[in-house]
């Protein structure tokens, strides 16, 4: 999937105060050049926007019912994390945004960090429809725990076990060969 490309850093830090520590985004008082003549002047626009938004924190939640927090700039809507991102580091990423802890809304500069969508798959949380409630285990009819993890968009067959805890304790050994730092076990 494509992104779309984000407005420069400069232009992002006249509209943005991220403090890092706690993941917070806050708008500033954008300046004029940032509004264009809608029905009434740029002056007013300005002075209407800044009255309403600056130094409010940015949390909306998309519609689309996504997860994650976005952000609309001059009618155009990107992502809260990637917009971060660009601020911190002065470039669009050049892949994914991965939030290490798995919580999309913790947008801390220490908990992000660039990824392939493998990679972000890898760090990703057990499945909703998981009905052995460990991640990479199902339950086979015969009654035993099969194995299996992802990588390289191909499933890996790990075996059948009598045990889901053993089954689980081969999925958490592969995670950790084929995901290093990605390695999520669903705990």
């Amino acid at each position: 999937m494509k992104c779309k490309t984000l407005p420069p850093q400069e232009y992002l830090k006249e509209c943005f105060d991220y403090n890092p520590e706690t993941g917070e985004v806050a708008w500033k008082h954008r300046p004029i050049h940032h509004f264009f003549p809608q029905r009434v002047t740029p002056e007013h626009y300005m002075r209407s926007w800044n009255k309403r938004y600056a130094g409010q924190i940015c949390t909306n939640k998309s519609r689309s019912g996504c997860k994650y927090l976005n952000i609309r700039i001059n009618k155009t809507c990107y992502l809260l994390h990637r917009v971060i991102w660009k601020l911190m580091h002065g470039a669009d990423p050049k892949s994914m945004i991965d939030h290490i802890d798995g919580d999309c809304f913790n947008l801390r500069a220490s908990n992000l960090r660039e990824a392939t969508n493998g990679q972000n798959q890898a760090n990703g949380r057990i499945q909703k429809n998981n009905s052995t409630g460990v991640k990479g285990v199902r339950l086979v009819p015969s009654g035993r725990f099969q194995a299996s993890i992802g990588h390289d968009n191909k499933a890996k067959y790990l075996g059948l076990f009598d045990t889901k805890e053993a089954a689980h304790a081969a999925y958490c050994k592969a995670a950790n060969e084929l995901h290093k730092e990605f390695a999520n076990y669903g705990n």
